[in-house]
């Protein structure tokens, strides 16, 4: 596997996360506060979620890792914002298929900044730099999955 590969599938995974826990992030927000009117749809291989026309968690992500991207992807997601009365906001990854940036210039987008999500493993973190006594980080489990979106909300 040659180092583009292996940026490209690590980057795919981690737009795949995201995009599927800003999904179960909105079916949690529709059951905790349906007045928003939560709801995501899967798009261009990504998701486009809605918790909100003023919440930070109201974009798309995910997009351009299965494939190309079509106008009528972009078009999907624009209406789809447009009719919550929501500007449509797109994260792009730079490993994305190149035709998301097309289609988006086509539909007017501008480009403000790339998203790079940076990793590494969490047991080198204490090889750097102890956390304080009484602080753990570690994955959250599935029955804590209302807790975080609870948080995240507020």
């Amino acid at each position: 596997m040659n180092g583009r590969t292996a940026h490209f599938d690590l980057a795919r995974r981690i737009e795949g996360t995201n995009a599927s826990a800003l999904a179960h992030h909105s079916e949690v927000a529709a059951r905790l506060f349906p007045e928003l009117g939560a709801t995501a749809i899967q798009v261009a291989g990504g998701v486009a979620s809605f918790v909100g026309a003023e919440s930070p968690l109201s974009y798309a992500v995910g997009l351009g890792f299965n494939g190309p991207v079509s106008a009528d992807d972009i078009k999907a997601i624009v209406e789809f914002y447009h009719m919550r009365g929501a500007v449509p906001r797109v994260d792009v990854c730079p490993l994305a298929d190149p035709s998301l940036l097309t289609a988006l210039r086509e539909h007017g987008f501008q480009l403000h900044w790339f998203v790079n999500v940076l990793t590494r493993t969490l047991e080198l973190w204490d090889i750097i730099a102890p956390l304080p006594e009484g602080i753990a980080v570690r994955q959250a489990e599935a029955h804590e999955a209302e807790l975080w979106s609870r948080v995240v909300d507020e």
